[in-house]
């Protein structure tokens, strides 16, 4: 009985998965998604009945297209898969768990179930779009908010109706909060508009907590992700102390007029700038560094990087003084010399001219 409702729901989801991969698709390029068929992106081939069965298809296609033989996406097999796995292990843990007798509807982990598949689904199409398209959907978001508020009002729900406009509050205002305080000191985006509204709709299913939780293994995962973005995997090593050396050469302005010498610099700043942690990121690092280090050793280290910067900035500011003194004192030297030579060259004029009017004198005198 288990293995048949597990299997069912695999199938359901699968079925589903087919649905979120046209939601995927074709919401962000703002095209219906009821008309017209599917067909491939690059032929324009109708896809029969037979060609859209969720994995099989792929599986027998051989992931190609059946007029044009260009590649299928792995993305619509993943979805499918994934979502058929996700209905599955939902049943399981919020109903077939808690449930010995299944020929009996429980309607509380019922709702739950439904619940979750629901919470999931939304988050499930919201990751594929913001993978392709860098955006997430209001719509999802908005209508999330609605369901989770309707879900624990229903007294069935993840959590009641207190948690759930707790979480909305903080998992938006927040995010917010930081967002704009961010935005002021450092001139750009740490955290996007969409994933405000994502964290308001997780707190409206999970409350304060779900909200803390995604926000701290979110920042995790994303860091985790793009580090070997960022590196480059290859480099790893050069480009990390290379980053590190611009951003204290950006924050320290140590290059000052020798900018130029080292030419790879404005290339390196931009590539630094593009791919600056965003403040997630930041902030789990400080955690950690918290937890590893203590309180008493993050201020020793604190105090010994405030140190150090002083000195490496009156070290540059010696540079700098110097340098400005050599630039003023070369350009004494230039000035001197272009007087002199404008002087020499007055001298030489006066000479000629009184060479011309003796010339002219001796002429006069031979006439007379």
């Amino acid at each position: 009985m288990t293995i048949l409702i597990l299997l069912t729901f695999f199938l359901l989801g699968t079925i589903f998965g087919s649905l979120y991969n046209v939601l995927i698709y074709r919401l962000p390029r703002g095209e219906s998604v009821v008309y017209p068929n599917s067909k491939c992106p690059h032929c324009g081939h109708k896809i029969k009945p037979y060609e859209n069965i969720p994995i099989l298809s792929y599986i027998f296609l051989r992931g190609r297209c059946s007029a044009c033989k260009n590649k299928i996406s792995m993305r619509y097999p993943i979805v499918e898969a994934l979502t058929g796995f996700y209905f599955a292990l939902c049943v399981y843990a919020f109903y077939i768990k808690n449930n010995e007798n299944l020929s009996i509807l429980n309607i509380p982990d019922g709702v739950k179930t439904l619940e979750a598949l629901l919470f999931g689904s939304i988050l499930i199409v919201q990751s594929f779009i913001d993978l392709d398209w860098f955006i997430l959907l209001d719509s999802f978001n908005y209508a999330g908010i609605v369901f989770g508020l309707l879900f624990s009002l229903s007294g069935y729900g993840f959590v009641d109706i207190k948690s759930s406009i707790l979480g909305i509050l903080f998992g938006g205002l927040i995010p917010f909060l930081i967002y704009y305080i961010y935005l002021k000191v450092r001139k750009m985006e740490g955290l996007g508009i969409g994933d405000i509204k994502l964290l308001a709709m997780i707190g409206a299913f999970g409350g304060i907590w779900m909200v803390l939780g995604a926000m701290f293994f979110g920042s995790v995962i994303g860091l985790l992700v793009s580090i070997p973005t960022i590196i480059k995997i290859k480099y790893a090593i050069l480009y990390t102390l290379w980053t590190i050396f611009v951003y204290w050469c950006n924050a320290l302005d140590v290059l000052g007029p020798w900018h130029t010498c080292i030419k790879p610099w404005h290339t390196c700043r931009s590539i630094h700038r593009e791919s600056v942690m965003d403040l997630g990121q930041i902030i789990i690092i400080l955690v950690i560094a918290y937890i590893v280090l203590g309180p008493e050793k993050m201020m020793d280290v604190a105090t010994k990087l405030g140190e150090f910067t002083r000195k490496a900035r009156e070290f540059i500011d010696e540079i700098k003084m110097q340098a400005y003194i050599e630039n003023v004192n070369k350009k004494v030297l230039e000035l001197e010399k272009e007087q002199t030579n404008t002087e020499e060259k007055k001298d030489g004029e006066g000479t000629s001219e009184s060479s011309t009017d003796g010339a002219s004198s001796g002429t006069k005198t031979e006439n007379t």
